[in-house]
């Protein structure tokens, strides 16, 4: 993706704003937000079209407004304690209504 073009923004997230200052609880939501092999940060990619940076405090996404916001809306279940489930669940359901809203543009013009 590039973030030069005028639809694709980036979004900055840090993860202190959910854990105070305690670096203890940064590692943990890291863990959280990456997952096993990082496969929670693929999934989150994938079903939200953006590209997903984890690094330090940081959360950096980089997508169109609608993708964007979808992966936002993860990261902060995530970050607020959600299960994995929980979100994987959400993604699918937003990666879902995204197609049906991109064929609807296709079809109507």
């Amino acid at each position: 993706m590039a973030l030069l073009s005028d639809d694709i923004y980036l979004e900055l997230i840090d993860i202190r704003h959910y854990t105070g200052k305690n670096q203890r609880r940064v590692r943990e939501m890291r863990g959280r937000l990456i997952g096993r092999d990082g496969r929670t940060r693929q999934l989150i990619e994938e079903h939200s079209d953006v590209d997903l940076s984890i690094y330090g405090n940081t959360v950096a996404i980089i997508g169109t407004i609608e993708s964007l916001e979808a992966a936002k809306h993860a990261v902060d279940m995530l970050l607020r304690g959600a299960r994995h489930g929980t979100v994987y669940r959400y993604l699918e359901r937003r990666k879902r209504e995204m197609r049906k809203s991109e064929f609807r543009q296709l079809t109507t013009g």
